[in-house]
């Protein structure tokens, strides 16, 4: 599991008991092809470390309540989305003296397969972020010119 992301328990609990809903455990066992002892352990809080993103998939689908995303974060191995906005408000902050970065990044900031670039950012100095993003820029234009030159 990513550093600094920790598994809720109690969220998770909360987020399990919604998306059972009005159902048994054992009715919502079934449905979710998902042990009914593994459950009640959650929902009694007796298990420390979170299920696999494979379980939470199949928990997810079994109900329209939750999310898999949100049981994802209760489970640590997503920041929520105000923990990843911090991380891009710290970039923009550190790139707001040099207009050409900031404009590479907020097309950068768009693409979902770099949010984990923007969660490692968050103990980075200005100037590391700075030499980051000029990185990706230089990996970027070094691609556009080999696909142009295809």
């Amino acid at each position: 599991m990513e550093s600094g992301l920790m598994f809720d328990k109690k969220k998770f609990k909360i987020l399990l008991a919604k998306a059972i809903d009005d159902k048994t455990i054992s009715d919502f066992s079934k449905e979710s092809n998902v042990n009914r002892t593994y459950l009640s352990k959650y929902m009694n809080e007796k298990l420390d470390s979170p299920p696999s993103p494979e379980i939470l998939k199949s928990i997810a689908n079994s109900t329209n309540k939750v999310t898999y995303k949100e049981l994802m974060i209760a489970a640590g191995y997503l920041e929520s989305n105000e923990k990843i906005n911090e991380s891009a408000d710290k970039i923009k902050s550190a790139l707001a003296g040099d207009p050409e970065l900031a404009g590479v990044w907020d097309k950068l900031s768009k693409r979902p397969d770099l949010q984990l670039l923007f969660k490692q950012t968050k103990d980075m100095s200005p100037r590391g972020v700075k030499q980051v993003i000029r990185i990706i820029k230089a990996i970027e234009e070094e691609e556009r010119e080999r696909l142009s030159e295809e």
